[in-house]
């Protein structure tokens, strides 16, 4: 029996991203485009899914083009197995941004971003105490 993986949020993209291309490899930076997440989050998700049983890899022979050579993450038919399970009680999730509510409104330019940089708050300190007075 393999241990339970830790499912938070990333691990769930890698993990859905990797089951959508079930029966092929992928390589870091295919997956880094597919969730948007920083590639040492994903590189440590493929190091605990692999430590697990979940996941298998291999380095390419050889790397077209002089480029690095790339190493390639695939579930196994238990960690595909026990994936599928986790997200169906979990719930699965996407990488891809919500669609916006019946009667959203959008901007001439689309539909509005689905990002939000949150406020910057001000404290009057600086960081070694002392208050800023500007």
């Amino acid at each position: 029996m393999t241990a339970v993986v830790r499912l938070t949020l990333p691990t769930r993209l890698v993990l859905n991203a990797l089951l959508e291309a079930q029966e092929r490899e992928m390589y870091g930076f295919e997956l880094r485009i597919l969730t948007d997440l920083p590639g040492p989050t994903i590189h440590q998700i493929l190091a605990r899914l692999e430590t697990r049983g979940w996941a298998t890899s291999r380095w390419e022979d050889r790397a077209p083009g002089g480029r690095p050579l790339r190493r390639y993450y695939q579930l196994t038919p238990d960690g595909a197995a026990q994936a599928r399970t986790v997200l169906a009680q979990r719930g699965a999730v996407s990488a891809s941004p919500p669609t916006p509510p019946p009667g959203h409104a959008s901007t001439p330019d689309g539909p509005p971003s689905t990002r939000t940089t949150p406020p910057i708050r001000t404290t009057g300190h600086t960081r070694n105490g002392d208050t800023h007075h500007g």
